[in-house]
């Protein structure tokens, strides 16, 4: 048994000459190279194939969420085959033999191969995680795209290349308020006679009939807080928003300046006028001003007497240029419906910000579809220096008829989003989850090869990933209830391997970028947690166990 600094440094030793073989092992292997080649063809092509909805921000989120997918499937299986083929085709051929004769323990060996193949797959994934993130630039700039109208490339800016969190509405307190009605209910003798009725609907089950009882009261209470009717208003209240977002500043070209109407006329740059909303505020050195239009690449700016006499604006002149700064913005998030039908499913309203505490106050007239989810930019001044702001949904009449409809926005469907960092080290973290995926297949494949055959090795893992991919959705289709006595068996495998599995739906790093939504360090550390450090060594833990036992004199052919 080994001790000290000399033993510690032999133990690793061995260890990273195995791991060292097995990547140069696996990068000679005609596998490794097909799909490398494959993987770049494929992300290479996508910017230019993909559409989404047709918009700027549409593609990217698409591009986004399919090369996403595509970087986890491909180095997934790619991992599984490599990790299990370096170990199982050691035996098949009888190569271990001069492996275990040197001074190298077998958990050395198993733990070598696991390095190896990680360090390969780490690689991998670098170099192709790289080029997405280049496409994604690319797509970014709009050279794809160059008819993108200015609305469009704010939602690139804003909504997907980005970092942001979310936060909803202070609690409306239902569960209290539906407490309330039963108790009231019950001192007036209602709820009994409800009871009764609900009874005899159910087939005289009580415990059905509860719960019809309280789904109607629940139905009544969320249809009067949350329903807006004619000429009525809805507000919600936000707080804990961090507003300190980063200035953007680019150099940008004059156009016109029209000293009478104290307007300007200004080229921004891409990467500041996706950052411009309508009625924010923008600086042109340093001199602050209100965003009027944003139409193509121009920007109308409209600015105070006062400062338009200023000297860094006084010498401005049409084809000169300009520092353009875009200040912090944050988003609402919401989704309207109506309570009848229109011929063409728009909702008109009119949406008040106010920062809470001071007069500061926006309002921001919308059209959106009934249902569909809609997302507006505003500036970052509508937030108190607190964090609390007060969004305020006003009822209007439709644009077109004229008329007045009763709409309803349910409290989950309305919040606050605020960036909190930026999509490049949103993009790093998506990488580490990644990382951390591959890092257990592997572990898990090295398991499979230290006992079975390459075939069977493969079969194996292959048939646990469903569990992994689509846990959650087994377990909610998988009802006891419903299944008859021999398949009730089903039900407790698929909670077991959910238990000892990981969930890579959840920690997928697709749908965060498509919303543009940051991955927290600490679920990204609870994800490396779980998977690398609990779940990654347990497998290993069990392969070295299984390999060091085994007797291999008996070879597999």
């Amino acid at each position: 048994m080994m001790a000290g600094p000399s033993g510690v440094s032999t133990a690793l030793g061995g260890l990273t000459s195995v791991a060292r073989h097995t990547v140069v092992q696996c990068l000679r292997m005609k596998v490794v190279g097909a799909t490398i080649v494959i993987l770049g063809l494929l992300l290479g092509a996508m910017p230019f194939a993909i559409s989404g909805d047709g918009t700027l921000a549409g593609r990217s989120k698409t591009f986004l969420s399919y090369s996403m997918a595509m970087l986890s499937v491909v180095l997934s299986v790619l991992t599984v085959f490599l990790s299990i083929w370096v170990v199982s085709e050691d035996i098949r051929t009888r190569q271990i033999y001069g492996v275990i004769a040197k001074p190298l323990a077998r958990w050395q060996y198993i733990l070598g191969r696991w390095l190896g193949v990680c360090i390969l797959s780490a690689g991998l994934l670098a170099v192709a995680a790289a080029g997405v993130f280049a496409l994604a630039q690319y797509l970014r700039s709009g050279a794809i795209s160059p008819e993108a109208n200015p609305q469009d490339r704010v939602a690139v800016e804003t909504q997907v290349f980005t970092a942001r969190t979310r936060v909803g509405p202070a609690s409306e307190n239902v569960q209290e308020k539906i407490a309330d009605r039963i108790a009231e209910m019950q001192r007036t003798g209602q709820y009994a006679d409800a009871l009764e009725a609900f009874k005899a609907r159910t087939g005289g089950d009580e415990a059905e009939a509860q719960e019809l009882l309280i789904a109607e009261v629940r139905e009544n209470i969320t249809g009067k807080l949350f329903a807006i009717k004619p000429r009525e208003s809805k507000t919600w209240r936000f707080e804990g928003i961090d507003h300190r977002g980063r200035s953007v500043t680019g150099a940008g070209r004059v156009i016109r300046v029209d000293n009478e109407s104290s307007r300007l006329w200004i080229q921004a740059p891409p990467a500041v006028q996706g950052r411009l909303v309508y009625g924010g505020p923008v600086r042109l050195n340093d001199v602050e001003g209100t965003v009027i239009t944003i139409r193509d690449d121009v920007v109308e700016v409209s600015m105070m007497l006062e400062d338009m006499l200023k000297p860094a604006i006084q010498r401005l002149a049409a084809d000169g240029s300009v520092s353009v700064t875009a200040e912090p913005t944050i988003q609402l998030t919401y989704k309207a419906e109506l309570s009848q039908r229109t011929s063409d499913r728009q909702i008109t309203s009119l949406w008040r910000f106010e920062a809470t505490g001071t007069a500061a106050q926006l309002l921001v007239p919308r059209h959106d579809l009934n249902r569909s989810p809609a997302t507006m930019t505003i500036p970052a001044w509508v937030v108190s220096d607190d964090g609390r702001t007060t969004v305020t949904f006003l009822s209007q009449p439709h644009r077109r008829t004229g008329e007045w409809y009763t709409v309803r926005i349910l409290p989950e469907d309305v919040a606050i989003l605020f960036r909190v960092g930026s999509f490049g080290w949103n993009f790093l973290r998506g990488a580490v989850l990644l990382m951390a995926q591959l890092a257990y297949l592997a572990a898990v494949g090295v398991l499979a090869g230290s006992f079975l055959v390459f075939p069977v090795g493969c079969m194996l893992v292959f048939s646990l990933l469903p569990f992994s991919v689509a846990g959650t959705f087994l377990r909610d289709a998988v009802n006891p209830e419903f299944l008859p006595g021999p398949l009730i068996v089903s039900y407790y495998i698929v909670h077991v391997m959910g238990a000892l599995l990981p969930d890579f739906e959840s920690t997928a790093p697709g749908p965060w970028f498509v919303d543009g939504m940051a991955i927290p360090w600490r679920f990204v550390g609870k994800t490396v947690l779980w998977t690398v450090l609990i779940r990654t060594s347990l497998a290993l833990a069990v392969g070295c166990m299984i390999f060091r036992r085994r007797e291999l004199a008996r070879v597999q052919t």
